[in-house]
């Protein structure tokens, strides 16, 4: 009897495995690699921004200057994460509209090609985006880091020296700035004659 149930339980494995395989294979008709890469990188900074998110909403009450840094890194982060969401909304309903219309696997393929590549440029993350994604990354990196200053999980951390708060602060100013530079200088407007 034992050994009926393994051969069951490896044939439904098997059977699992091959109905992936057949998903797969299946999904690779309608998706190309370059829009599955397009989609990760999507999520992977969708997720970044939610974690520094959670990891300022999360975070205890401190002194007065630290709670001002928290909550100027809060609404940040909070505006980038609804402003890439709302991105990643408009142009889903875009797509919805066009799919509605396609005849074939080819078409949608390629119009699926066009949506990832629109919402990976909407997110910032096109190449000539690089150096604004590097800062706002650097800009994560701080609300993670204060988080991790101001309540450490298991292992005693000390508190941030007073003159930490304002190198910080400085920090994150100093980001935004090169964010809101980096944004203007390459924004089509930016080369449009006046």
């Amino acid at each position: 009897p034992h050994v009926a149930a393994a051969a069951v339980a490896a044939a439904a494995i098997g059977g699992a495995a091959a109905t992936a395989a057949v998903a797969a294979a299946s999904l690779s008709l309608l998706l190309s690699e370059a829009a599955v890469r397009m989609h990760s990188a999507t999520s992977g900074w969708l997720l970044q921004l939610l974690c520094a998110r959670h990891a300022l909403e999360t975070l205890a009450p401190a002194a007065h200057t630290w709670r001002l840094l928290r909550v100027e890194l809060l609404r940040l982060v909070s505006c980038l994460h609804a402003h890439f969401a709302l991105a990643v909304d408009a142009e889903w309903r875009a797509f919805e509209v066009v799919s509605a219309s396609l005849a074939d696997v080819d078409a949608f393929r390629a119009a699926h090609a066009t949506f990832a590549s629109r919402v990976a440029e909407r997110c910032l993350l096109g190449r000539r985006f690089a150096p604004v994604v590097r800062a706002l990354q650097l800009v994560l990196g701080l609300a993670l880091r204060l988080r991790t200053q101001l309540q450490p999980a298991e292992i005693a951390l000390p508190v941030p020296p007073a003159g930490a708060k304002c190198r910080w602060r400085d920090e994150l100013r100093e980001g935004v700035r090169f964010v809101l530079r980096a944004l203007v200088t390459s924004s089509p407007l930016a080369s449009a004659p006046k």
